[in-house]
C-alpha cells in the first residue's frame, strides 16, 4: 500500500538524520560528522561483519608522519631520551620530529657533515609535486600550507620547512620550472659556504628544476634534475 511505502521512506530518512547526529560517528580530525548519501542501504549496515581491503590506504586512511632520518651516518629522532635537544616547535600535523634541536645543533657546527645535512634537506624541498595552499594562521613567521597527491611529499616538505627550508613555491618556463627556496639564519650560513646561496642578506634563493621523474615500481623513487 501507498501509506506504507511512505512509512519506510519516512524511517529510513529519520534513521539518516540520526546517523548524521550521531556523536560516535564524529571524526575529531576533519571535524566532520557522518554524511549520508543514500538511504537504500541504511537497514543493512547493522547486517555488516566483516570489512575487506585490497590495500592499507582504505584502512589507515593514507597519512605519513615525519618521524626520523638518518643523515651521514647518524640517527635523528627515534626518541633518543639520552640526547639532550633544544626545544623546536613543530606546526604540521604530518611531522612529529623530536630530532630537530640535535639536528640543528650539527648543523650549525659546520664542516662536512653540515653540508651534506644542507644536501639532504635540498632533496625534501626539492624533489616533490606539492603546491602551496595558503599560509598558517598559526605561525608567528608566516610558514606556508602545502598541499600534496601524495602524503610522503607533504611529510618531506613540511619537515624542510620546519627545519630551516621552506618551498616557496614554483615558477613555469620554457625550459622547466623553477623552483624558490628561503634558508633559515642558521642554515644560511652553510649554503652560502657551498655557493648555493649568493650574498649575506639575501635569503632566498632560485634553483631551476630541469626534469622531474616520478615514482614508480620499477625505480622505487623519485629523482629530480635541477641546476
Amino acid at each position: 500500500p501507498i501509506s506504507l511505502l511512505v512509512a519506510m521512506t519516512s524511517v529510513k530518512f529519520i534513521q539518516g538524520r540520526f546517523i548524521q547526529a550521531d556523536e560516535l560517528c564524529y571524526d575529531p580530525l576533519r571535524k566532520r560528522f557522518a554524511e549520508v548519501q543514500g538511504s537504500q542501504v541504511l537497514e543493512s549496515l547493522g547486517q555488516v561483519t566483516h570489512v575487506f581491503s585490497d590495500k592499507t590506504g582504505t584502512l589507515t586512511c593514507n597519512e605519513m608522519v615525519y618521524k626520523a632520518n638518518s643523515t651521514a651516518g647518524k640517527v635523528y629522532g627515534l626518541g633518543r631520551d639520552d640526547v639532550q635537544r633544544v626545544s623546536v616547535p613543530m606546526l604540521k600535523s604530518s611531522v612529529d620530529f623530536s630530532g630537530a634541536g640535535e639536528l640543528l645543533e650539527d648543523l650549525a657546527r659546520g664542516g662536512e657533515r653540515a653540508n651534506l645535512m644542507a644536501h639532504f634537506l635540498l632533496c625534501h624541498a626539492l624533489c616533490h609535486t606539492v603546491t602551496i595552499v595558503g599560509k598558517s594562521r598559526e605561525s608567528r613567521d608566516s610558514k606556508y600550507e602545502y598541499s600534496a597527491s601524495s602524503p610522503d611529499e607533504l611529510a618531506l616538505v613540511s619537515a624542510a620547512q620546519d627545519l630551516g627550508l621552506t618551498f616557496c613555491g614554483s615558477e613555469r618556463k620554457q625550459e622547466g620550472a623553477v623552483s624558490t627556496l628561503r634558508a633559515s639564519e642558521a642554515l644560511a650560513d652553510t649554503l652560502r659556504s657551498m655557493g648555493i646561496l649568493q650574498g649575506k642578506s639575501s635569503l632566498e634563493f632560485p634553483v631551476e628544476v630541469l626534469d622531474l621523474c616520478e615514482f614508480d615500481n620499477d625505480r622505487k623513487r623519485m629523482s629530480v634534475v635541477v641546476r
